[in-house]
């Protein structure tokens, strides 16, 4: 599943598991979207990406945009490389990390006046 696969830091597994849920998905909502992806031109990319060697690609939610995992900067910069002459001009591909952090939470203390 997609919980051991990150405490175990196991990128193929959580790949695998990403992409099952999103195929679940993509599939549950074909007929209202016109296939697994909302954009025929993402999904191009998001099957060189796969055939590049990428894991866990999928779509957030209603798209367009299309997501992929890869093990390293080096790895993603390669898979990025190998679709990139299939990209169209109107599509951008952006190599980004995780925030591996918890959410931070901050307070200002108001000096309001006459209280």
């Amino acid at each position: 599943g997609i919980m051991p696969a990150l405490i175990e830091h196991d990128l193929p597994a959580f790949g695998a598991a990403v992409a099952a849920i999103q195929m679940l998905i993509g599939t549950h909502f074909a007929p209202a979207q016109g296939g697994v992806f909302t954009s025929k031109r993402v999904e191009r990319v998001a099957h060189g990406l796969n055939e590049a060697g990428a894991v866990g690609i999928g779509q957030s939610s209603w798209g367009p945009t299309g997501f992929a995992f890869a093990p390293s900067q080096d790895a993603a910069v390669s898979f990025v490389s190998a679709v990139q002459q299939t990209v169209e001009d109107s599509i951008e591909i952006k190599i980004v990390k995780g925030r591996n952090s918890g959410a931070k939470i901050s307070s200002t203390k108001l000096d309001l006046v006459g209280s």
